[in-house]
């Protein structure tokens, strides 16, 4: 059983873009810690092989996979009314489904100056991984973040203060 200050036994919560990348360590990390999770993204094979790979880790079903995109308001509602007819409510919303220029990660960059350059003006020396952004989504979502609000938290290596 997790700590108590970050468990979510009984939660409901809705990670969207959660098919791969952070969403998915994401809801993996929530689901880790006792909640229940719905898969989102704009493909639906993709959510329910996510769905399944969480499943599969917790040793039971507590990942619903639902297909949907975002930027349309009835498969948006149709992703709240999943989650409802699943288990009731959604406590947990994190939305974090976005369109980005690249898919993957930064590691996985070309241009070797570009990493460099970055890695060089990190105070960590090293890019970020999925679980360190997973790990603040749950402190968030758990009775340990409670008290946090309307904040701007950069999980960044150091970047942000350090960039010139």
């Amino acid at each position: 059983m997790p700590s108590s200050l970050f468990h979510l036994t009984d939660k409901v919560a809705i990670v969207t873009g959660s098919s791969r990348g952070i969403g998915y360590a994401s809801a993996l990390g929530m689901a880790e810690h006792g909640a229940k999770v719905v898969v989102s993204g704009r493909n639906a094979d993709a959510c329910e092989t996510a769905a399944q790979a969480i499943n599969e880790k917790i040793g039971t079903r507590v990942a619903l996979p639902f297909a949907c995109n975002i930027g349309r308001k009835a498969e948006l509602q149709g992703l709240v009314v999943a989650a409802n007819g699943e288990w009731g409510r959604v406590d947990i919303v994190m939305a974090n489904a976005a369109i980005h220029p690249w898919i993957g990660s930064a590691l996985e960059w070309e241009n070797e100056a570009m990493v460099e350059w970055y890695r060089g003006r990190n105070p960590s020396q090293r890019f970020g991984e999925v679980d360190e952004i997973a790990g603040l989504a749950v402190m968030l979502a758990s009775r340990s973040g409670g008290y946090i609000n309307g904040q701007t938290i950069a999980v960044d290596g150091g970047h942000t203060i350090s960039f010139r």
